[in-house]
């Protein structure tokens, strides 16, 4: 805040998903999605914990590629939305009030994507004719006007109609029946093989460590920690081949 109001500079602290890759837990779709942001956003200053900068993130490929674009005028039906909300990981509800979540209630359509607010689009038969957002808690309309919005898939991959190689047998039931089911975040290698550091989406920049020695600390304890959670994935695997 120092930052923008003394010099114009705009910064961001880019938040960390605070599970193991090793543990079957959901990320938090909130700080996933403000991380999103951020890196698309391109602050000038990024103050990064150890923890976030050893995470991967899809490439911007991957963004340009994987998105729906919704514009004033523009004819989609309904299904076609249904079916890619839930190609990019958003589940149907009966009202938007959380992340991921969307829904159609006539010529109404609720999408929670991952940005501060929902966005909230009206239908004249398939022809998007208003765009806004509004608050999940009051459903009242807050920015009014939208001209065209991009929604994100909600994972850092997209779930393929196939099994992948590979893919642990013991999951596959839950894969074809429940495709994003909980944890699926941990085997986001066999689904997106462009995962890149935060650096890649860094222009020109300049990196300084503040206590130096605390972060190569943090380094040292989150590497052991990772190699000892591999190894007892790994005894788990094998017993259970056996």
């Amino acid at each position: 805040h120092d930052l923008e109001s003394l010099f114009g500079i705009k910064s961001e602290i880019l938040p960390f998903q605070n599970a193991s890759i090793y543990e079957g837990v959901n990320i938090n779709k909130y700080d996933y999605a403000k991380q999103i942001n951020i890196l698309m956003e391109e602050p000038d200053i990024l103050i990064a914990p150890i923890r976030s900068i050893l995470e991967k993130f899809s490439d911007k490929k991957f963004f340009e590629k994987n998105h729906l674009s919704l514009r004033i005028g523009d004819e989609i039906s309904q299904k076609e939305m249904l079916n890619k909300l839930t190609e990019y990981g958003y589940r149907r509800a009966t009202m938007v009030n959380d992340i991921s979540e969307f829904s159609i209630r006539g010529d109404i359509t609720d999408i929670y994507p991952p940005n501060d607010n929902p966005v909230r689009i009206e239908f004249w038969g398939d022809e998007i004719v208003d765009i806004r957002t509004f608050d999940r808690e009051t459903q009242r309309s807050l920015e009014k006007g939208i001209k065209e919005i991009k929604v994100y898939p909600m994972y850092k991959f997209v779930i393929p109609d196939k099994v992948p190689d590979g893919f642990p047998k013991e999951l596959i039931d839950q894969f074809r029946e429940e495709r994003y089911f909980e944890g699926i975040e941990v085997y986001q290698s066999y689904f997106n093989s462009a995962l890149v550091s935060v650096f890649d989406y860094l222009k020109d920049y300049i990196v300084i460590f503040d206590e130096k020695s605390e972060i190569y600390t943090k380094y040292q304890f989150l590497a052991e920690n990772y190699e000892q959670q591999y190894q007892e994935n790994l005894k788990t695997q094998l017993i259970y081949e056996c």
